[in-house]
């Protein structure tokens, strides 16, 4: 058995996994006792049924651990100190309100980036292609961020575990939560067989539509029929000037990509990093 944390899915002899808990004021003396990724025969633990919200395994029971189980250090075991459950795409819409069990998924990068929420948050946001073709975007809260880099890119794989399946926009996303793991282009023996199928699928290609263009004042003019229905509009237009003392932007550092302050000076306004210094400040 290996343990993986306070709240983990533990992979066991024969290629199953089971979920165990225990108690947060535990975890001092967990850490004395066992170490991550380490195998284990336990004993003096209580078997029960399995969790009902955010489970990171399905399985018919569950694990409850406390201070009077006993760990006794296993060798020559070959068992996986990483479980997988892949969720297919066509899975993910049935788990957008059931919240009794988290998804493992994985897919191809076709694009990365960090984005500012309007509470100033910053989410990394990454959108994969499945083994089916389709595509769903990853959501990473800032707890969670730096799990993918922005050295990730179009192509790469990614393996990610115990993301709680949302809607945004009308698009499918995977949100991260405390439990959240990545692996980037992952070389385990359960995701040979993924891998090798979202290697071999064909590169997506970036289509050029032909708009068609309409001034603002043309659209001011334009009959009201026009614009009885949803439109997507593209607007094109230069930056001529910032007025820095409107609230409509975010002001974020050019090297860590985090929040800036604000700071008045000689009756102007500079920003400043917690972190970092020369600095120039990216407005978005």
């Amino acid at each position: 058995m290996g343990i993986d944390g306070l709240c983990p899915s533990i992979p066991i002899d024969g290629g199953d996994c089971i979920e165990a808990t225990t108690d947060v004021k535990h975890v001092e003396y967990f850490d004395s006792v066992i170490r991550l990724q380490s195998c284990y025969r336990v004993s003096g633990f209580i078997a029960t049924g399995p969790r009902t919200y955010m489970a990171t395994v399905e399985h018919d029971a569950s694990l409850v651990i406390g201070q009077k189980a006993r760990f006794e250090p296993a060798t020559n075991l070959e068992i996986s100190i990483v479980y997988f459950n892949f969720a297919i795409y066509d899975m993910l819409k049935t788990r957008i309100k059931d919240t009794r069990l988290l998804t493992d998924y994985i897919g191809r990068v076709e694009a990365n980036s960090l984005r500012p929420t309007s509470t100033g948050k910053i989410l990394r946001k990454t959108l994969l292609q499945g083994e089916m073709g389709s595509q769903v975007e990853i959501t990473l809260w800032p707890d969670k961020q730096d799990l993918i880099d922005d050295d990730v890119t179009k192509g790469d794989i990614i393996a990610i575990t115990s993301t709680k399946v949302t809607e945004h926009n009308g698009r499918l996303q995977l949100e991260s939560t405390y439990l959240t793991t990545v692996f980037v282009n992952p070389d385990m023996p359960q995701t040979i067989d993924h891998v090798n199928r979202l290697m071999s699928l064909p590169a997506t290609q970036q289509t050029t539509r032909q708009e068609q263009t309409i001034t603002l004042l043309d659209m001011k003019l334009a009959s009201q029929q026009i614009i009885k229905s949803p439109m997507n509009f593209t607007c094109e237009a230069k930056i001529k000037r910032i007025h820095e003392n409107r609230g409509w932007y975010y002001v974020l550092c050019s090297k860590c990509s985090n929040k800036l302050y604000p700071q008045k000076n000689n009756g102007g306004i500079s920003y400043v990093c917690k972190d970092d210094d020369k600095i120039t400040p990216n407005f978005s």
